[in-house]
């Protein structure tokens, strides 16, 4: 068994050596023949010892090697590799492109994610929704956050909302929330992410800011955003927290199959209104809370719809709200 590496070097190429040519096949055979016979007591009485000498022994005899059998067919093993082709997959609603920050819908027309990223279409050829992680500074929105925590207790049940359950207030001009997202600034940022064409930049809209909650109960059902605004605005939601189960879904575009996301603190969740937006919902929370921040954004010359006047009448119980104390509110009214 010391030896059995190095005898079966040797009989490997002799037995390469007499392949070529067949007529020593015959007596390079006989002994190994032998040997065999001459340890099969032994396998008998030790198999766990003596069955890989077997086995090395039968592979030696019945499987001539690859190289040998090459240099006989006069084959050279470079003409013998494979090509291997990659399989070019589908593309299907499963298979969409992801980058580290942002969810986009499939490149299906496009030849590839690279011709897709080149060709990044437009926010309304996406179907009218993006969302972005990691949107704001930390700073920033560490302040937004502590704003809202502050005005947690000042929510109040929505009224004439197909939202079920939800708590909403609208924030003042002076709130950092306004100071920080609505600006020409911000705007640009926003027409920049979505991809519009140059010479549509969006423009903050006069809408408030609204601050709703989402609590155990809360949801929204299927629906498409009413165009406050024509042309029809663009809606961010801003989530701040989220420790529920709920997931917003949508109708996809392409696919029109229904998808859904968890969005994440500091994520955009952005949803063109009007006919041409997508059909989406919120799921209703079992367990935890979710807050969030919506914005509207339109393009410049917008002008109000019947819309607006209705919402803003069913909304006029969620007062604006700064971060006065209860004494300077009361204040406040009394000089009004």
């Amino acid at each position: 068994r010391t030896n059995a590496p190095a005898v079966r070097q040797w009989f490997v190429g002799a037995r390469d050596r007499a392949a070529c040519n067949g007529t020593g096949m015959v007596l390079l055979h006989l002994p190994l023949m032998m040997m065999a016979i001459a340890i099969l007591p032994s396998a008998l009485s030790f198999p766990q010892s003596s069955l890989p000498m077997l086995r090395m022994m039968s592979t030696t005899i019945h499987a001539p090697s690859h190289r040998a059998m090459s240099r006989a067919q006069g084959t050279n093993d470079a003409q013998r590799r494979v090509k291997i082709v990659p399989i070019q997959h589908a593309i299907t609603p499963e298979n969409r492109p992801w980058t580290s920050d942002t969810r986009l819908t499939p490149f299906a027309t496009f030849e590839s994610e690279r011709e897709w990223r080149v060709k990044k279409p437009s926010f309304r050829a996406r179907g009218g929704f993006h969302y972005q992680r990691a949107f704001l500074p930390a700073e920033d929105f560490a302040e937004i956050v502590t704003e809202c925590r502050r005005l947690r207790s000042s929510v109040k049940p929505e009224k004439g909302s197909i939202a079920d359950g939800r708590l909403g207030i609208r924030l003042g001009r002076d709130s950092a929330a306004h100071r920080c997202m609505m600006n020409e600034a911000m705007a640009a940022r926003i027409s920049r992410v979505l991809n519009y064409p140059a010479g549509q930049t969006l423009v903050p809209t006069d809408w408030p800011i609204e601050f709703r909650v989402y609590p155990i109960g809360g949801g929204m059902q299927w629906h498409k955003d009413d165009a406050v605004f024509d042309p029809p605005q663009v809606e961010v939601v801003l989530t701040l927290e989220n420790l529920s189960d709920s997931q917003t879904e949508w109708i996809h575009a392409h696919s029109q199959l229904p998808e859904s996301i968890t969005t994440e603190p500091n994520s955009i969740l952005v949803v063109l209104a009007g006919e041409h937006g997508p059909e989406h919902r919120v799921t209703t929370v079992r367990r935890g809370e979710r807050a969030i921040l919506k914005l509207t954004y339109a393009l410049p010359g917008h002008q109000k719809t019947e819309s607006y006047k209705n919402y803003e009448q069913s909304f006029d119980h969620l007062d604006k709200r700064t971060l006065l104390s209860s004494k300077k509110r009361k204040r406040a009214v009394k000089r009004k």
